[in-house]
């Protein structure tokens, strides 16, 4: 049994014709595992790490936390730390006071709570900005003090809600290399909502994948990344390029798209269609010739993007537009618009995920 375990549980709101927030969600995180939940807004994430936390009750299913059933326990009786979007600190506080805060609601002395503050402010470094409040501080430094104030009172779980969203792209990757930074040396139980797939992937030991309520796929962020389960996940998590290919020889696993063969080196046996939606991630697709590669397409150039160390190159294969990224180096050429080139891949770059 893992640390916190959620066992089929559902969540309904309204009462005369009650609608789906979450269903049949059942999910197991170890102990000092960091488990993000990943997807679009309005898939359910959030409500279900407010149930976790004792904000919202589910409608059916069970919540245990370290062995104890906490599904309809008060969030004050749920040892869980809780960091919130919106940082939610107390204005008329110093930095000090907001750590202390749940200290103080635990009636804990004043030398233990100073001795837990400044190990706090050491933690986050900030420890000279203990005397500001919060509106003499930025937004990563307002988050940075809600995150030692979730984690001063000692929490088994340490449950955080988007809580990056609001920040600036670069304070954004800086803070979450901080926050994980912490939760490792900590070796404290994490669950993270997030609905962007970078910080997922970079965050996370596993990432639970939503979509409309219900979990797609729950895995390691390589699993996620390189093994998506369904056209959802796939479509979701990264860029993908997607095309219709008719089945040529099914045993063989030979495909075709605009009339160029190709090979996927297995069968297609569980496929009866004799047409199959293909992936292709566009890092995969090659624009130059590559040893590793037993396939290709014949391609003609319709656009390039620069991205920084990324340029995408879009092509057209048949009727089909398809992007192909490469790194940025400006000692190669690129192709121009209008001209014809041959992109590479291998069998084991291409997802067959759907009729």
């Amino acid at each position: 049994m893992g640390f916190v375990e959620l066992i089929d549980v559902k969540k309904y709101f309204g009462k005369d014709n009650p609608v789906p927030a979450v269903t049949n969600f059942n999910l197991s995180v170890e102990k000092g595992e960091f488990v993000s939940l990943l997807g679009p807004s309005g898939c359910g994430k959030t409500t279900t790490l407010r149930m976790i936390a004792g904000f919202e009750t589910p409608t059916e299913g069970k919540i245990i936390i370290d062995g104890v059933d906490v599904t309809y326990l008060p969030p004050n009786k749920r040892n869980v730390g809780m960091v919130f979007q919106s940082y939610a600190l107390f204005p008329n506080m110093t930095v000090f006071d907001n750590i202390a805060f749940g200290l103080r609601v635990k009636k804990k002395s004043e030398s233990e709570i100073k001795k837990r503050v400044e190990e706090m402010l050491n933690l986050i470094h900030m420890t000279e900005f203990r005397t500001r409040y919060p509106h003499q501080l930025s937004g990563g430094q307002q988050q940075r003090v809600a995150l030692a104030r979730a984690l001063a009172i000692y929490p088994e779980v340490l449950l955080l809600d988007e809580p990056l969203s609001a920040l600036d792209a670069k304070i954004r990757v800086e803070l979450r290399s901080e926050i994980r930074a912490i939760q490792q040396k900590l070796r404290i139980t994490t669950i993270y909502v997030t609905h962007d797939q970078e910080e997922a992937l970079t965050m996370s030991d596993r990432v639970v994948v939503m979509n409309k309520g219900v979990i797609e796929q729950v895995g390691t962020p390589q699993e996620i990344y390189n093994n998506p389960k369904t056209q959802f996940v796939a479509s979701f998590v990264g860029t993908l390029n997607f095309l219709e290919a008719g089945v040529v020889e099914k045993n063989n696993g030979i495909l075709e798209v605009g009339g160029q063969k190709f090979s996927i080196g297995r069968a297609l046996s569980e496929f009866a269609s004799d047409k199959v939606t293909i992936a292709i991630r566009p890092e995969r697709l090659r624009i130059v010739p590559d040893e590793t590669c037993n396939n290709s397409f014949d391609a003609v150039v319709t656009r390039i993007t620069f991205m920084g160390a990324i340029v995408r190159i879009h092509v057209k294969i048949g009727d089909a537009l398809v992007a192909c990224d490469t790194f940025n180096n400006p000692k190669l050429g690129l192709p121009e618009i209008g001209d014809k080139i041959r992109v590479y891949f291998s069998t084991e770059d291409v997802l067959v995920l759907s009729v």
